[in-house]
């Protein structure tokens, strides 16, 4: 009953920790770093590095990312490139509501997804940062029904929220209405002076 990470279709044997020219696009895109992408595909152990990383993102928002386009054209029509953290920065939201900038998790995924291979974690670093976070959870800092009821209460705070901004928009429109009623009181009572005299 553990979990085991098996092939992503990428498995190879290497004679040596240099990049060399390999398969172009080998396995599931979604995993691959940039390099591997190229028609000249060069690169090396740190493959399997980025591909934690993108795992990480997916058991961690518990979704199965469809990372952006590489590219897009900016306001000026301008091909401008994203970075592989970018690509996923609609996956890396879920992740950051649940852990704190900065905690290890957090730090490990943005390592292992740096575009160029020589700035990617080893294997011991990110078993380092596995280490703090493992730690971090054992403390119970993250445990999981404190993160549930933090999630539960910060969305009662937004109901309760969301409640005080609509008393105050009816209290408003009370208060509005009062004025207006007055001025017609005013007004039927100057009438009625008026018709005295």
């Amino acid at each position: 009953m553990v979990a085991k990470i098996a092939d992503l279709g990428m498995a190879r044997i290497v004679p040596s920790l240099r990049a060399s020219t390999m398969t172009k696009a080998p396995g599931a895109s979604i995993y691959m770093p940039p390099e591997a992408l190229e028609d000249e595909s060069r690169y090396d152990v740190t493959i399997d590095i980025f591909s934690l990383g993108v795992l990480a993102i997916f058991a961690l928002s518990q979704t199965f990312p469809k990372p952006l386009a590489p590219t897009y054209m900016d306001d000026n029509d301008r091909v401008v490139g994203r970075t592989e953290f970018e690509r996923r920065g609609n996956y890396m939201r879920e992740v950051r509501r649940q852990f704190r900038e900065g905690h290890p998790l957090v730090q490990m995924i943005q390592r292992c997804l740096k575009n160029r291979m020589r700035e990617r974690p080893t294997i011991q670093q990110v078993m380092g940062l596995l280490e703090e976070a493992r730690a971090e959870v054992e403390d119970g800092e993250y445990d999981v029904n404190k993160l549930s009821l933090a999630q539960l209460l910060q969305s009662r705070n937004l109901n309760i929220q969301q409640q005080g901004i609509q008393i105050d928009q009816q209290q408003q429109q009370i208060r509005q209405k009062d004025g207006e009623n007055h001025a017609l009181r005013e007004q039927m009572k100057q009438r009625k002076s008026k018709m005295k005299h």
